[in-house]
C-alpha cells in the first residue's frame, strides 16, 4: 500500500486473497498502482500496514482491515477472507490512531496519547483489545532491562 502527499491510497501486488481490498472478483497482479477509491471520503490515512495476505489503513480514530482472516488477525470473527476495506475497530473519543503494524496472527495499534492498543487474534477467539498506557509499558520495559 502507498499514501500519496495529497492522502490517496493506492495497492499494488497481489490481490488473491483480498489484500488490495478490490473485491473478490480480481485476484490478479497487479505491478501498476490502482486507487483504492473506498478511501477517497474518510479522514487522510494516519497510518498503514501490511502483512502477507492483509493489509490495514488508519483514517484518524478509524481502523480499516481487509485480506487474509483465516487466523483471525483482521479480529474479525467468521470470515476467512475480506475483499472490501472493513472497519475492524473505531475510537470515537477523538483518538487518531499514529502508528500500526502486524503480523500473521495479531495487529498493534497506537493512538496519539500514547495509548497502545494491541488487537489480538486467534483462530478460536473472538478480539480482544488490551490497553495500556505508554507510562506503564515504559515502566515494565525498564524493569525488565534491569533484570537482563
Amino acid at each position: 500500500l502507498i499514501v500519496t502527499e495529497e492522502d490517496e491510497v493506492y495497492g499494488m501486488g497481489s490481490n488473491t486473497q483480498g489484500q488490495l481490498g478490490l473485491g473478490p472478483r480480481d485476484a490478479s497482479v497487479h505491478t501498476v498502482p490502482l486507487k483504492l477509491h473506498f478511501f477517497d471520503d474518510k479522514p487522510p490515512p494516519t497510518a498503514i500496514a501490511c502483512h502477507g495476505y492483509h493489509s490495514l489503513v488508519a483514517c484518524g480514530g478509524d481502523l480499516y482491515g481487509f485480506g487474509s482472516n483465516v487466523k483471525e488477525q483482521l479480529g474479525l470473527p467468521s470470515c476467512l477472507y475480506v475483499f472490501w476495506p472493513t472497519l475492524i475497530h473505531s475510537w470515537d473519543d477523538g483518538e487518531v490512531v499514529t502508528f500500526v503494524t502486524t503480523s500473521d496472527k495479531h495487529t498493534y495499534v497506537a493512538t496519539q496519547c500514547w495509548e497502545d492498543v494491541e488487537v489480538v487474534m486467534r483462530r478460536d477467539a473472538h478480539m480482544k483489545v488490551q490497553t495500556r498506557r505508554a507510562k506503564d509499558v515504559t515502566e515494565k520495559n525498564r524493569t525488565q532491562l534491569k533484570k537482563h
